[in-house]
């Protein structure tokens, strides 16, 4: 059976991981995902046309339909948050 994830719509900037942070909340338990300033730059505009949060915002979609993968495929990080690098999507 899979986990249940669910995005709770709220993120922000996290200057000491240079990410943007989204929480999730996988099978009640509240965690953190992050999306590397690298892999926004890449794949959804940031710095180009975009600001890192509208590029967010804009994918966010697309962005958490790729936190799901990583989830379920247990991919986190040693801090016990799912990082979402240019090389996942």
């Amino acid at each position: 059976m899979g986990k249940h994830i669910t995005f709770t719509g709220k993120n922000a900037w996290d200057a000491t991981t240079n990410s943007m942070e989204f929480q999730v909340k996988i099978d009640g338990a509240r965690t953190r995902c992050l999306i590397s300033r690298e892999a926004l730059e890449d794949h959804f505009g940031a710095d180009r046309e975009k600001t890192v949060d509208q590029a967010f915002n804009d994918n966010r979609s697309e962005i958490e339909r790729v936190a799901t993968n990583i989830i379920n495929k247990g991919l986190v990080n040693a801090s016990g948050e799912y990082l979402i690098r240019s090389s996942n999507i």
